[in-house]
């Protein structure tokens, strides 16, 4: 009997969440039309969208614990498909609630140039260490057509040990999933009123399209984000192509001629100096005397 009361009453919690879903995507965006119930609506959804993930791992913890293996397998199975589910209604609530921007005119051809483009702002807040290491061309190709411009990077810890030596960047800005951190940290970057954002990723989540719409900057551009209204220039993907690729197309919109794409890692004097002490030290140890026994 306590069995099947937790597996039952779990379900009911995963029929539950589904539900509040729902009603938020095709309910509450009426509420919108309302600026108070819109504020209201929209400081409570980051903390939905926290419990409803916190809620359903509980739910899979209580049932992994029951029945076969078998049974286990589908459980998975079910919590892959509602996870999926979850995310998109949340993207779906996020768009309702952020998707939206006040235009501006823009010319598009040699874009830095032709508007007047004095400040830029590259998200690169995935954390992909590798995708860092190859965009990293991306700060140098600007700079080197303008030499002058700013040039701020939004990045997670574990990314920014490959561009904090960086001499092309001039600020480096944490990115961190505390939506209230996140809520400061884009009415920081608001404030310094940088003139281009550039998202370089192809999907976003919730708290992305939040932070990005708060960062309040001139113009916003973005990747297959045909559609949008929170972005003023979609570069288009182009599908089966290496990941260098998408930043070419961007560097060209941006108007940069003679593109390089050679990797830029640079690394501190400092850090040298460390690398050489190891590596000597290294080097000593395996002179070492050896004895087997």
């Amino acid at each position: 009997m306590v069995i099947f009361y937790n597996v039952s009453s779990t379900f009911s919690i995963f029929f539950l969440l589904k539900f509040l879903c729902l009603l938020a995507v095709y309910g509450f965006n009426i509420t919108l039309s309302f600026p108070l119930t819109s504020s209201i609506f929209s400081s409570s959804f980051i903390f939905f969208s926290t419990f409803t993930r916190a809620s359903s791992d509980i739910c899979i913890k209580n049932l992994e614990n029951v029945g076969s293996l078998e049974r286990k397998s589908m459980i998975r199975k079910i919590n892959r498909v509602f996870q999926n589910f979850l995310r998109n209604q949340k993207v779906k609530i996020a768009r309702l609630l952020w998707d939206k921007k006040e235009k501006v005119k823009i010319i598009k051809e040699d874009l830095i140039e032709k508007n007047g483009i004095d400040s830029i702002i590259i998200m690169r807040d995935d954390g992909k260490i590798g995708d860092m290491v190859v965009s990293s061309f991306i700060y140098r190709e600007i700079k080197r057509q303008y030499p002058n411009i700013k040039i701020g990077v939004v990045t997670r810890k574990g990314a920014t040990d490959i561009i904090k030596d960086n001499h092309y960047i001039d600020k480096i800005y944490e990115y961190k999933k505390d939506s209230s951190y996140l809520k400061n940290l884009a009415n920081e970057i608001a404030k310094e009123k940088y003139d281009l954002l550039i998202d370089t990723s192809t999907i976003l989540r919730e708290k992305q399209i939040m932070f990005i719409s708060k960062c309040d900057c001139k113009i916003n551009l973005g990747v297959d984000k045909e559609g949008w209204q929170l972005f003023d220039i979609s570069v288009p993907e182009e599908k089966n192509s290496h990941i260098t690729k998408r930043f070419i197309n961007i560097l060209e919109v941006l108007g940069i001629k003679e593109i390089q794409s050679n990797y830029d890692i640079q690394i501190s004097d400092e850090a040298l100096v460390k690398v050489e002490k190891r590596s000597e030290e290294h080097t000593s140890e395996l002179q070492s005397p050896m004895y087997l026994v």
